[in-house]
């Protein structure tokens, strides 16, 4: 027996520092950097890569040499030394020392009389010799540790034969490659390419069994001539999938649907469903939010492309109820359908505009006896793509050339350079001068003479990560039942910070027959989930915690020479306040299933929920000692307490009634059906300034003002369905759905409208015709088609009213008080009704090569017409905005292809593939834009699409020909950009950004992504099993604005606020004299630091970045322990795994930026920018799974 004790650690460590350490650190580690560390690829995350999987592929070893000694364990030497033992007593003493299991009747056995048995270091196979003899008994070996007991009469004779013979299919065409296994045993053979095979077998008592992916596995018993005719598994034929109101076929399907099992969500140590299905499913997009990789950080959603300007999210649903994805256990999900086109979602009308996520979660199975699951994860998470700062003393050498570059003194002096090198090589210990020390804590980047790498100091080394999974399932012929219990711990990849995120998660499902036509189940979902964040400093919002990061120089002191702590981040990380969210989400759901005659069944659903939430924030002062004494706080200016309660109660009643017939060859069913939901949101707010303590932080012990708010609204739709499907032999499909339905979001005499959707099927090779080489080739062959209406509901509440904005404390404007007030109503949209999305959809699915390969492909044109745009232009006078009107539309166009790939190398190794693709455009077809302005929406403009000037590369010589720039800055010279004249008039503008004149601008990128991919592949052998999974995007435009907030991307640039690898490529003149040397041939223009720098960094087609990226995001070995063994303990199955997450990554932007995170970190707000979010991170993780 081989154990293993894996001990988690926080991924900190305590480096010791040459000089003096404050106590109060107990979690940090101190990296240096100088010119020792050069540009290259970083040799430590490589290192710890590499030890990781070294670690991995060590437990996979040690796995599989303790699986060979185990099979070798027939060659043991057995020791006996019984008194009068029954032989049934003697061969359970040969078991507990061997692998071997003995089958026998008691019959057989009871009749022999106990003896005295001694056997001394004999093998199992002399040791049952013995015992048998003079018993009339004998032995049989079927499989490599199972032993049949029988009479002596009964033994077979044991002598080879050699078996011959030929595998053809219906047709009588050979089949190649079939699989031929002695059953019981390792002895196997395949078929020729004319489809005979011979195989020898020990006996004549053996059974042959073939196995070809895509056909129907049989046995035969052996004989001297054997000849097979192989039959096609129609099983994936007739795999049912679930489709809106019910099942269908797959076969049958008209609708663009796609499927991912659980196998993809699986053993892996993610929690969140939306990072496990990413990539999973073509068009099926799923990115990273502006929370970034933070715990408990979601995703967004989104199928086929944009669908409106007003918002794109697709419907998600839970065993048939909305339910917020992020609070699912994926370890409970059986199932997840996408429904893309209108035809697959029209069912769901106005709730599912932009396609429907269809969740199953798991069910107990009849007849199966109780199982009870057990499943452990332990994630190693590590930050990937973090940015690593040059040394301090490149960077005060490069700060000080932007500096005199604009015309200005430089920053550093001679004599703090001198103290930068002698920190760096250990001849000057304090992180500043001490005889000089910084005025202010603020001060200390610029005064000091530290070199950190601050990033790898804000950040671990590892954080531990813990999923458990538990659950309960079985039944009987009429009643089943399943139970499962999730619970998920992820830490924090801050250092110092007090920041995690739990989620516990229950799911029960029970279904039971009442009587022969009554079906009763009933479904609950509950998920708590808590998580608490460190706040920014003054109380600002957490991102500012990262974006200030970027800003700090690796001059800056980590402690001041009495070992106190001098820098601020660390001390705000640590002291400046939580804010804290807890969430409870309760989901019961009660049906009825009645079918009072055959082929008749109604369905009866009630569905509750209640979704509590609970917010805090606690502002602290956060008081440091600058390196000269003084006190200094970097926390909020006054303690305080926030406290937020919110509620939403939502209730969901739905009804249908469907009836089938077969009338010969022909297939009809009917559904109807009627639902209706409401949803109501309470929410208040407090908060209050001046705590008396901050040990109880509370409204109530707060002295300050209270500020209140609270705020409500509600909804409600109605509507009535119906649904026609009808085949002919499951050759010529047909589906006819209509949808009536009513939303109060718009006013009463617009509430209401119809949303039909039709769709067709044609199963090719289900025809006469299709034979032969032709049937031998395309195994199965179906055309679709679709065209259907939805509308879209999901739009802001009370549009259509007219409502008056209160506030309170007005400035101080009459007798001394700030009195409250109200402003002026914006003017309603009377008119303003349902968006219209129409989709028209073709698609093929197709089988090749005996069903090994599938394929799926779908084009697809969805039109959004009367969306939300602006009214006509209005004088400011107005003071209010316009009313929105349904004045605008869309189109966008895609496509989208997948493959898949199933067969076996032997009768061990069973491999597949999968790869998907897609891609969309989405363009404007009308929108009010009276002036033709490029910035706005305009009718053909192409989402997404960026505009920007043409480089013409860099200024390398005074008096360099080139068009007047002078709109820009009125001096240019060696080490500037230049920019193409495209208009021909010498002079670079931009007009007057009109698509009538945008001077020397044009369509540069686009910033959509393009081509989203998936790639999956699994092997399996014996018991080993191996998977991975690649994603990503094949094109992608980023344009980095000349924003302060972009130092990630421009470093010294941008005022010189950061400088780090990579960002040392800039313009130097070819005399060059300082370390860093000339570099004319330079990605980055001259930099200076001053406004003067932004005329190189207008939008330009040097500086718009790719964002393609290819991202293996998962990769798992597995081994599942032999049954042999494992039943021994009554357990069923026993596996143990190591998995990657984000192992690898392939991308065209620079290192320190995450392609997937880039996107989304380009918000508007203060402290968002290119990079400033919560890091990805790279996870190895080790699991188990029991199954008793």
């Amino acid at each position: 027996m081989v154990t293993f004790h894996v001990t988690a650690l926080s991924g900190c460590k305590r480096e010791r520092s040459h000089y003096l350490q404050s106590p109060n650190i107990k979690c940090m580690k101190k990296k240096k950097i100088g010119p020792g560390l050069r540009p290259g690829t970083p040799v430590i995350p490589l290192v710890k890569f590499l030890l990781m999987m070294k670690l991995a592929a060590i437990i996979v070893c040690l796995c599989s040499v303790q699986a060979f000694a185990l099979s070798g364990y027939s060659q043991d030497r057995v020791s006996l030394n019984l008194k009068q033992a029954p032989l049934k007593k003697a061969l359970k003493a040969i078991e507990r020392q061997t692998s071997i299991h003995f089958v026998y009747s008691d019959e057989i056995l009871d009749g022999k009389a106990p003896a005295d048995i001694l056997v001394v270091d004999k093998t199992w196979a002399e040791a049952v010799l013995h015992l048998l003899s003079n018993t009339g008994l004998t032995y049989k070996q079927v499989d490599e540790n199972l032993v049949v007991i029988t009479p002596a009469t009964a033994k077979t004779s044991l002598y080879q034969t050699t078996v011959r013979g030929k595998v053809t299919m219906k047709d009588g065409q050979p089949l190649p490659g079939v699989t031929i296994v002695e059953k019981g045993t390792m002895n196997a053979s395949f078929t020729k390419e004319d489809g005979t095979f011979s195989l020898t077998v020990k006996n004549d008592s053996a059974i042959l069994v073939f196995k070809y992916i895509g056909f129907v596995t049989q046995e035969h018993p052996a004989k001297a001539t054997v000849n097979v005719v192989m039959t096609e598994d129609n099983t994936a034929l007739d795999e049912v999938v679930v489709v809106g109101y019910g099942e269908q076929k797959k076969i049958n399907l008209t609708g663009a649907v796609d499927v991912v099992r659980s196998e993809m969500l699986s053993n892996r140590p993610s929690a969140n469903m939306g990072e496990l299905l990413q990539g999973a499913s073509p068009n099926l997009n799923i990115a990273v939010t502006n929370t970034g990789g933070e715990p408990g950080a979601g995703r967004s959603w989104n199928i086929r492309g944009l669908g409106s300007l007003s918002g794109s999210a697709p419907l998600v649903l839970v065993d048939g109820v909305e339910m917020n994805i992020n609070n699912l256990d994926p370890e409970a999900v059986e199932s997840v359908t996408v429904l893309k086109d209108a035809a697959a979602s029209a069912i769901y009308g106005a709730r599912a505009p932009f396609g429907v996520i269809l969740i199953t979660t798991k069910k107990g199975s009849a007849n199966k006896g109780v199982q009870i699951q057990y499943s452990y994860n332990l994630g190693l998470a590590s930050p990937i793509n973090l940015p690593k700062w040059r040394s301090s003393y490149d960077y005060v050498i490069a700060r000080n050339q932007a500096l005199v570059n604009a015309g200005q003194p430089p920053k550093f002096p001679a004599e703090q350079i001198d103290r930068i090198k002698r920190y760096i090589d250990g001849s000057y210990l304090p992180e500043y001068d001490t005889a000089n020390p910084p005025p202010t804590l603020w001060r200390g980047r610029h005064d000091g003479n530290a070199n950190y790498e601050w990033f790898d100091m804000y950040f671990k080394d590892q954080v531990a990560n813990h999923k458990h999974g538990l659950s309960l399932s079985g039944g009987t012929e009429k009643t089943q039942y399943y139970i499962s219990l999730g619970y998920f711990n992820q830490g924090s990849s801050y250092n110092w910070a007090d920041e995690n995120y739990k989620r516990y998660n229950m799911v029960s499902n029970f279904s039971t027959q009442a009587t022969k036509w009554l079906t009763v189940n009933l479904s609950t979902k509950f998920a708590s989930s808590m998580q608490q964040h460190p706040i920014g400093s003054s109380g600002l919002e957490k991102k500012q915690i990262i974006s200030e990061m970027m800003k700090f120089y690796p001059t800056t002191p980590m402690y001041n020479w009495n070992g106190t702590v001098n820098n601020p981040y660390v001390q705000q990380l640590m002291n400046a306040g939580l804010e804290k969210i807890r969430d409870n989400d309760f989901w019961g759901t009660i049906s009825a299933d009645i079918e009072p005659v055959k082929d008749w069944k109604s369905t009866v659903a009630y569905s509750y929920n209640y979704f509590g939430g609970k917010y805090t924030k606690h502002d602290k002062q956060v008081w440091l000692e600058a390196p000269n004494g003084t006190k200094w706080n970097i926390g909020s200016p006054e303690n305080g307490f926030t406290q937020d309660w919110d509620e939403n109660y939502y209730s969901f009643l739905s009804a249908t009634s469907a009836y089938q017939k077969i009338l010969g060859d022909h297939f009809l069913r009917l559904m109807v059906g009627y639902e209706q939901e409401y949803k109501q949101f309470n929410s208040i707010s407090a908060s209050k300034r001046g705590l008396a303590t901050e040990e109880v932080p509370a409204i109530r012990t707060a002295t300050g003002a209270m500020q209140v708010n609270d705020g409500m609204s509600h909804w409600s739709t109605r509507a009535f369905f119906a649904r026609f499907n009808y085949n002919y032999k499951e050759k010529y499909l047909l589906e006819l759905n209509a949808r009536y339905g009513g939303s109060s979001r718009f006013a009463p005499d617009s509430r209401w409208g119809l949303f039909p959707s039709l769709s067709a099927g044609w199963n090719v090779s289900r025809e006469n015709f299709w034979t032969g080489g032709l049937a031998k080739a395309v195994n199965s062959l179906k055309l679709r088609g679709s065209y259907g209406t939805l509308g879209n509901q999901n739009v802001a509440n009370y549009l259509y009213m007219s409502i008056v904005p209160i506030s309170s404390n007005l400035e101080w404007i009459l007798n001394d008080i700030r009195p409250n007030y109200s402003g002026i109503p914006a003017i309603k949209s009377p008119s303003l009704t349902w968006e219209r999305i129409s989709t028209l959809d073709f698609g093929v699915d197709a089988a090749f090569l005996n069903s090994r390969l599938n394929m799926t492909f779908d084009w697809y044109n969805r039109r959004t017409t009367h969306m939300f745009g602006p009214a006509i232009t209005l004088p400011a006078a107005l003071g209010t905005s316009v009313p929105q009107e349904n004045n605008s539309s869309l189109s966008t166009k895609g496509w989208e292809l997948s493959l898949s790939w199933r067969d076996n190398l032997s009768a061990n190794v069973v491999y597949n593939l999968r790869a998907s693709v897609a891609d969309y455009r989405a363009t404007i077809l009308e929108y009010r834009n009276d002036a033709g302005l490029i910035d706005s929406y305009y009718k053909g403009k192409v989402y997404g699409e960026i505009w920007g000037y043409t480089s013409d590369g860099l200024i390398q010589a005074a008096g360099e020909k080139m068009p007047d720039q002078n709109k820009f800055f009125n001096k240019w010279g060696p080490g500037d950009m230049k920019f193409k004249d495209l208009d021909g008039n010498n002079v670079i503008n931009d007009g007057n950004r009109t698509l009538a004149n945008h001077g020397d601008l044009r369509r540069i990128g686009n910033n959509q992504p393009r081509y989203n991919f998936g790639l999956s592949a699994g092997i399996s052998w014996k018991n080993f099993d191996f998977s991975m999974f690649w994603q990503g995007i094949g094109r992608r435009d980023l344009l980095v604005t000349s924003s302060g907030a972009n130092t990630l991307f421009w470093g010294l640039l941008n005022n010189g606020e950061a400088f780090f690898y990579g960002q040392e490529d800039y313009w130097r003149p070819a005399n060059e004299t300082n370390h860093l040397g000339p570099n004319t041939d330079a990605y980055f223009p001259k930099p200076y630091e001053s406004n003067e720098t932004y005329k190189n960094l207008q939008p330009q087609t040097r500086y718009l970045l790719n964002g393609a990226y290819v991202r293996l995001k998962n990769a798992r070995i597995g081994y599942t322990l032999p049954k042999w063994m494992t039943s021994k303990v009554a357990i069923n199955m026993v596996k143990c795994y190591v998995s990657g997450e984000n192992l690898l990554t392939f991308q065209k932007m620079p290192k320190r930026i995450d392609p997937e995170t880039a996107f989304s970190s380009m918000g508007s707000s203060s402290v968002e920018g290119l990079g400033k979010i919560y890091p990805m991170s790279r996870t190895i993780s080790f699991g188990l799974n029991i199954t008793f």
